[in-house]
């Protein structure tokens, strides 16, 4: 049984660190990523994740989500302390609301968790545990300084460490390993333990091992030969791809973080509340590449207005530039009062379009439009933020 077990598990495995899981978006997956769900269930690859890796995504996710929920009953205690006396009904429901209690907050705490918890199961992607076996040779790395540690005894890299030895132990002579990570030094780690490693799911998709797992060879070899005049007719569609782009614009942004100088917040750091009004929008169709049959992979750079959520500690508030507005509160107890910036933003990044093999008999059809942002810069500042 184990012999025929062994048989049938695919050749190929992909591991996913947990630099790649933060940009997976829950509401509206990746077309790469659903190619590579399908590829999973037609049993062509095993599509992992290790133990570490996941807990690590869950505890970010449920951490920001806890953050949100304590803001909320914060401006409602607020609200309720410089309120409540207005005789109106509206603000009194709202100042009477049991969202402050402590019951209240733990359960939407508790049934955030479950939620992500579950999201992570629908992906498909089979657990790597950690394996006590690990830990001898992850301590003398700690010791040593050997990747993935940056130093000698640097804790904070101890779950990259973890993260390593699962895919370690998955790499064989028998098995062609994918490590999918965009963690430098994680990244050059997985290389010397025998992995395979990409930085992106884009690069995941055109590795050779993967892109002959999902080759429709006729439509494969037609898409090989007619890329260029692909090209130039789905360029004639650009009104309709500025209007996905618009369309999918608020998913591809929200919550993503940015870090630039001109952030008024002790880390220069916020949180894309939402954008809208896209405008100046440009295709850079000369370095356009295919990802594979039926997905072109466009370079994109646009503006946006955009909402940005962060913190301000109290001895900065009256320093703020004007596109910043602020929430105070309590100045005798509160260190940091919520703040919001507007402002004209640069997005650049990729539209990956996909199209089917009905392209081959003329039918420029566009079946899907995803937007990756890989860079952003304030309109009104010369240097470029980093996300």
């Amino acid at each position: 049984m184990a012999d025929q077990q062994l048989e049938e598990t695919p050749k190929v495995t992909i591991i996913f660190d947990t630099s790649i899981l933060h940009k997976l978006r829950l509401a509206n997956l990746s077309p790469e990523f659903r190619l590579i769900q399908r590829l999973a269930e037609s049993k062509k690859l095993v599509a992992m994740v290790p133990e570490m890796a996941a807990r690590e995504w869950l505890s970010q996710l449920t951490q920001d989500a806890s953050d949100a929920i304590e803001g909320l009953s914060s401006s409602l205690h607020h609200f309720h302390r410089h309120l409540r006396r207005l005789e109106d009904p509206d603000v009194k429901r709202l100042a009477e609301s049991s969202l402050h209690t402590e019951e209240t907050l733990s359960a939407i705490k508790s049934r955030t968790e479950q939620w992500y918890k579950r999201r992570l199961s629908s992906l498909g992607l089979r657990s790597i545990a950690m394996d006590p076996a690990d830990l001898p040779s992850i301590v003398d790395d700690y010791f040593s300084g050997a990747p993935p540690f940056a130093n000698k005894k640097k804790r904070e890299d101890i779950p990259d460490a973890l993260i390593l030895a699962g895919v370690r132990r998955m790499c064989g002579p028998s098995n062609s390993v994918v490590f999918v990570c965009h963690d430098n030094n994680l990244a050059k780690a997985g290389e010397k333990v025998g992995a395979h490693v990409v930085r992106s799911l884009p690069d995941l998709l055109k590795l050779q091992i993967v892109a002959s797992l999902h080759s429709n060879a006729a439509f494969a070899i037609w898409w090989e030969r007619n890329l260029k005049d692909v090209v130039a007719k789905i360029q004639g569609t650009q009104p309709q791809l500025e209007e996905l782009l618009e369309r999918d614009l608020e998913s591809s942004v929200t919550d993503m973080m940015i870090h630039h100088y001109a952030l008024p917040e002790d880390n220069s750091e916020a949180r894309v509340a939402c954008a809208s009004d896209i405008g100046d929008v440009q295709f850079n169709w000369s370095m356009s590449e295919s990802l594979g049959e039926g997905l072109l992979s466009v370079p994109i750079h646009f503006q946006a207005d955009t909402e940005l959520d962060f913190y301000v500690y109290r001895g900065d508030i009256m320093d703020v530039p004007d596109w910043v507005a602020v929430s105070y509160g309590d100045f005798e107890n509160d260190h940091y009062f919520e703040a919001h910036g507007y402002i004209r933003s640069i997005f650049e990044g990729r539209l990956v379009i996909g199209l089917d093999a009905s392209v081959m008999d003329g039918d420029l059809e566009i079946l899907d439009a995803d937007t990756s942002v890989e860079d952003v810069q304030f309109r009104d500042f010369a240097d470029k933020g980093t996300l």
